[in-house]
């Protein structure tokens, strides 16, 4: 999907930030363990989908590609 996080990419500059996905279907039961080394951008990762999920429940834009 090319989600974005607009506050990271408005520091490091628009091009900087490397979009990622996250596919989320209704009613699929996943479990998603993210792990990696510290410094990694794991919390960003959630920050971003979180923030990509109030958007859309409020009906605003969303900064990703498609969706």
């Amino acid at each position: 999907m090319g989600g974005r996080h607009p506050v990271v990419e408005r520091q490091l500059g628009i091009g900087s930030f490397v979009a990622n996905d996250l596919t989320i279907y209704p009613g699929d039961n996943r479990f998603c363990l993210i792990t990696g080394p510290n410094m990694a951008g794991k919390s960003t990762f959630l920050r971003q989908n979180a923030l990509i999920v109030l958007l859309a429940q409020i009906g605003r834009f969303r900064p990703c590609l498609h969706g």
